[in-house]
């Protein structure tokens, strides 16, 4: 049998091509060897649509997000991670709360960010994010938060984002 690669017309390649697809095969081992590498991968994410709402003369938009993860640690886990953007102008410290929670699909709080609140200054349409803990199930996750706004005098009623679609851990 003959070992010298061949084109589509089944004729010997010329050394040019030999050595192109002999780099190539290397390029190619190498792409793999390098996402091979033992880091923690993103298996999947879902994301709510955006919500629009407006406190003390600032207009937002939130969101919820839900990701699971593969790593050496838990090879099911997930976390929830809340959004809310300014949209209208930057806030100062204080202005954007956010409590977040990780959903089992029956319904269940996996995981809570509690209430958290930006400790700095939040520039216009950039997001102020917490996050849940992970947790480490093999199961369906949804998540939801709920954002509040300063008026000035106090803080809003609460904004609940859309829910999230469910992601398989």
């Amino acid at each position: 049998m003959n070992a010298t690669p061949t084109n589509y017309k089944n004729k010997p390649l010329g050394r040019r091509a030999r050595v192109g697809a002999i780099l190539m095969s290397g390029v190619v081992a190498l792409g793999i060897a390098v996402s091979g590498a033992p880091t923690a991968a993103l298996a999947g994410q879902a994301t709510s649509g955006y919500k629009t709402y407006s406190v003390g003369g600032v207009s937002y938009k939130n969101r919820a997000v839900v990701n699971t993860n593969i790593s050496a640690a838990c090879t099911h886990s997930a976390y929830a991670v809340g959004l809310a953007y300014p949209t209208s102008k930057s806030v100062a410290a204080g202005w954007i709360g956010i409590e977040v929670k990780l959903f089992r699909s029956n319904g269940a709080v996996a995981k809570s960010s509690g209430w958290q609140y930006n400790p700095k200054t939040v520039a216009q349409n950039t997001p102020f994010n917490p996050e849940t803990a992970s947790a480490c199930d093999a199961t369906a996750y949804y998540a939801q938060a709920a954002t509040v706004g300063w008026t000035g005098t106090k803080y809003s009623s609460g904004y609940l984002t859309y829910r999230s679609p469910n992601q398989n851990s």
